[in-house]
């Protein structure tokens, strides 16, 4: 003998999906947690950001602070060895780029 359950049936029981309204969660009941939840699904999304009163990061430093900063991110690149190094073929490639950019903004072959 063979029992076959239909995957359209509906399952009951604890945690198969049943639709009664007992549960194991000890503020289901509890009319106070449940008007807390109505309340933050009320609200969703109604929050806005404030505005800082001044200007934040960068921004607020000065342009010595900046600068110092940026010196030590050079240092730092350069001891690393992954610093931009400017030499001659680099200088021809941007020059050859360039030359293309000014050529394809005129309309004319590059």
């Amino acid at each position: 003998m063979s029992i076959h359950i239909s995957p359209f049936a509906p399952m009951s029981g604890p945690g198969l999906g049943s639709n009664s309204q007992t549960s194991n969660s000890p503020f289901e009941d509890d009319p106070d947690a449940r008007q807390m939840r109505e309340q933050i699904a009320k609200d969703a999304g109604k929050t806005k950001r404030r505005r800082p009163a001044g200007p934040i990061g960068f921004a607020a430093m000065s342009p010595e602070q900046r600068r110092e900063i940026a010196s030590k991110g050079g240092r730092e690149a350069h001891r690393r060895g992954t610093a931009h190094v400017w030499n001659e073929q680099t200088s021809k490639d941007a020059n050859r780029k360039r030359v293309a950019n000014m050529r394809a903004k005129k309309g004319g072959a590059a």
